[in-house]
């Protein structure tokens, strides 16, 4: 009945409690598929042992071509109705499947996740419900989040409309993927319950971000032209207003807040003829909210300022947090 797809790279110290996840649920009816993507620390002997221990484990090596590649070859294997994708530094709860299976029989089912850090849950990321039926517009409207592992999708949804990982893109992946779902699915549900387990890694945000976080951008303005051939112009409207402007000031706000170079990203911007077209447009949009537009008017005419603006915004929060802290420390005597 589900098809589990796990893209396996170098993660030997989380791959056992991923797999002893999946192998443990109540719902027995699946197969799960891992692709070694010519991991170097025995994370592909890891799952050689796990398929000699259970039937239902299938593993297959290949040589390192990313996690797209992985994804996708996990696809072409795939035998079952629904397709699940899992990271294997990941985990699931042991009644998963058996809850979100149980009558159901939606072209695609989306969940919540909750992230974690070592053994502690951080948060879990909530949702509002689709009520239209136009997925892909209100998804995007609601700003509904997802990560890889949230959602389970027909294998006929995929296939039927050639849908695959676009391994061009570093970032934004899985929001294509979703989308490209939701505008060819006729039956959409939405599980108030953590899907998945969203390992959070404590290390150097400046080791997190680099020019290659714009591919974001870059795969919104793919799904454009994607919407338009699925005769959808109200999601390739939206995102050409209001999704790319929003993935462009962020990642531009993410690289100077972690100190890049103002230079260097300022140059990255005005290299890109349909980045500064994007924000020629943006900045002169009425209906896009004031700070965004305003970020767009700023990044042309005076980034100086938008630069200024993100080091005090992040500053006075920094503030706010101490004091607060502190508030709580006093009331506490």
């Amino acid at each position: 009945m589900i098809s589990v797809i796990v893209p396996v790279y170098n993660v030997k110290d989380y791959l056992e409690q991923c797999i002893q996840s999946i192998i443990s649920q109540t719902y027995s009816q699946f197969e799960c598929i891992l692709v070694d993507d010519g991991s170097n620390d025995g994370s592909g002997e890891i799952c050689d042992s796990w398929q000699q221990k259970d039937s239902r484990i299938i593993v297959v090596h290949q040589e390192n071509q990313g996690v797209s590649a992985a994804r996708n070859r996990g696809l072409s294997l795939a035998s079952n109705k629904y397709i699940y994708f899992l990271d294997a530094d990941d985990f699931i709860k042991e009644n998963l499947f058996e809850v979100i299976i149980q009558n159901n029989d939606e072209d695609c089912i989306i969940g919540e996740f909750a992230f974690f850090y070592n053994s502690s849950l951080i948060k879990i990321e909530r949702h509002k419900y689709l009520l239209s039926k136009n997925y892909a517009l209100e998804f995007l409207k609601e700003n509904i989040r997802i990560c890889i592992g949230s959602f389970l999708v027909k294998r006929k949804i995929l296939i039927n409309n050639n849908i695959y990982f676009d391994g061009k893109y570093k970032y934004g992946e899985d929001l294509e993927v979703i989308l490209k779902i939701l505008l060819h699915s006729k039956s959409v549900k939405l599980h108030r319950l953590p899907f998945v387990y969203y390992r959070q890694y404590i290390n150097s945000a400046m080791g997190r971000y680099s020019f290659d976080r714009y591919s974001t951008y870059f795969s919104r303005i793919q799904l454009i032209d994607y919407a338009k051939k699925c005769k959808n112009t109200e999601v390739a409207q939206y995102i050409k207003d209001f999704s790319c402007i929003e993935s462009l000031i962020k990642t531009t706000e993410d690289l100077w807040r972690y100190r890049y170079s103002f230079k260097k990203v300022l140059t990255f911007l005005h290299e890109s003829e349909k980045m500064m077209q994007t924000l020629r447009e943006a900045s002169c949009n009425p209906n896009l909210r004031t700070g965004f537009r305003r970020a767009a008017l700023w990044l042309l005419q005076a980034p100086y300022l938008f630069y200024i603006y993100i080091l005090l915004k992040d500053k006075y929060y920094e503030i706010r947090y101490c004091l607060g802290k502190l508030k709580r420390k006093i009331c506490a005597k």
